[in-house]
């Protein structure tokens, strides 16, 4: 892939590229640098701060992005979940070979279940003597951490795919000079539920709105506002590209067996989940009499209810339509943005304030934005179909390269079996629960529901 550099040409009239002040200084030629080759965030940064909670469509977005990566000073920090995932990060970033200039530490964690079976499956992909592997700050504040690491960097770039805990109490100066992509959805709800129970839920839209005004650039993400809720990396979808996509996925039989261990936990868990709204719908229509009259509190609550179970069942759908080949399109949405180098997401791009609307959901506004360094990516709904096939599009092309045995992109030890197995028979295995699977998940979040 073509990696534009940034110019001191002027930018067309209307264009979301910001002008040549605003867009990060060249890094130092002595060391590797992030390139974004076009969109909205187009620059060249001296340092990623990787904020993950290692899921199956963070794990996509790190694979596709990892040729950009290698050699640039990285801080990591995961977190979500109640495992310690340092080493799977570390076991992750070496198998696709990005370990050499990165730090690992563990963020803050949450109740959310994580498969314990994902934990290691990178361990042989990465077990190589010869195989670079990232340090672990043992005992590390996932805070300060981070603020050292930014101030450090002229120009650092910072990856948010998790709740960005971390960033929360950072001095001004220090966002003020770092550029952003940031998913939002649960993430972002994840991080105002951690705020202090002191405040309002206003209160913390209003922390969250000041958060993602006060990067010297950002692009925030989430699939409602762009591909719709329910968008999803299927192998069947846009004319061969999500084929293409999946062809690469396939042949990493560690990305495979996380896909699969994920999806049968989401199917397994989901399914309880839907049956208890569905028992709470039911008990409403017992105690009550759910009549025409347009006034009545009940409509709006089951509302909910049902939208909650749609999401659910909407997943669980995907997930078997798909037999297991199936991701959500939300980290590796960031992905295609960062991986533009045609532009050709750059038309969804819009300049936006942070806001909130009357039942206190995030809500960007668009009118008299145009000094604005926050910028959302949105279409309406007749083009939503247009930006998820443009994304997916993306993501193909850089597939493309890492599948070619000639191209520096091709990450190190990504073949799926010696032995004959396909990609698809793991994923196969892998929607299989065992015993002890079973027994270590009882529950899952609404994560891959929400994301």
């Amino acid at each position: 892939m073509a990696t534009n550099q940034p110019t001191n040409t002027v930018q067309p009239e209307g264009s979301l590229r910001p002008s040549i002040e605003t867009e990060p200084a060249r890094a130092s030629s002595s060391k590797k640098s992030f390139t974004v080759p076009g969109g909205y965030l187009k620059g060249v940064y001296d340092g990623v701060l990787l904020s993950t909670d290692l899921e199956p469509d963070d794990a996509v977005a790190i694979k596709l992005l990892a040729p950009e990566l290698r050699g640039v000073p990285m801080l990591v920090v995961v977190g979500q979940g109640p495992s310690d995932k340092t080493q799977l990060a570390v076991q992750m970033l070496a198998a696709y070979d990005i370990g050499s200039s990165a730090r690992v530490v563990q963020g803050q964690t949450s109740e959310v279940p994580f498969p314990t079976q994902m934990i290691d499956l990178y361990a042989s992909a990465s077990s190589s003597s010869a195989i670079l592997k990232p340090e672990i700050v043992a005992g590390g504040d996932a805070a300060a951490l981070t603020a050292d690491f930014l101030a450090r960097c002229s120009a650092p770039f910072a990856l948010l795919l998790k709740p960005p805990h971390e960033m929360a109490n950072l001095d001004t100066t220090i966002l003020g000079k770092t550029t952003a992509a940031v998913y939002g959805s649960f993430n972002l709800a994840t991080f105002r539920a951690a705020l202090p129970a002191s405040l309002s839920e206003e209160e913390k839209l209003l922390r969250q709105e000041a958060l993602l005004h006060s990067f010297k650039l950002a692009l925030w993400v989430e699939r409602s506002l762009s591909v719709g809720r329910d968008s999803v990396l299927e192998s069947e979808k846009f004319d061969g590209g999500g084929k293409k996509l999946w062809d690469c996925l396939l042949a990493d039989k560690e990305l495979v067996g996380m896909i699969g261990a994920w999806n049968a936990q989401t199917l397994k868990t989901f399914a309880p989940k839907v049956s208890k709204g569905m028992n709470e719908i039911k008990a409403i229509c017992d105690k009550s009499t759910v009549g025409p009259d347009a006034t009545s509190p009940l409509w709006p609550e089951l509302l909910v209810l049902l939208e909650g179970i749609d999401k659910k069942v909407q997943v669980m759908k995907s997930i078997t339509k798909c037999k297991g080949s199936q991701v959500c399109h939300a980290d590796t949405l960031v992905a295609a943005l960062l991986l533009d180098d045609k532009d050709a997401l750059l038309p969804y791009t819009k300049k936006c304030r942070a806001s909130h609307d009357a039942q206190l959901k995030p809500k960007p506004v668009l009118d008299g934005c145009e000094d604005s360094r926050l910028a959302v990516l949105m279409a309406p709904e007749a083009q939503r179909d247009d930006l998820e096939a443009a994304s997916i599009g993306v993501l193909a092309a850089c597939t493309a390269c890492q599948m070619s045995p000639d191209s520096p992109r091709t990450p190190i030890s990504r073949v799926a079996s010696n032995k004959g197995t396909s990609g698809r028979d793991l994923l196969r295995d892998s929607l299989k629960p065992s015993r002890a699977a079973s027994a270590a998940v009882s529950a899952t979040s609404d994560e891959e529901a929400l994301n």
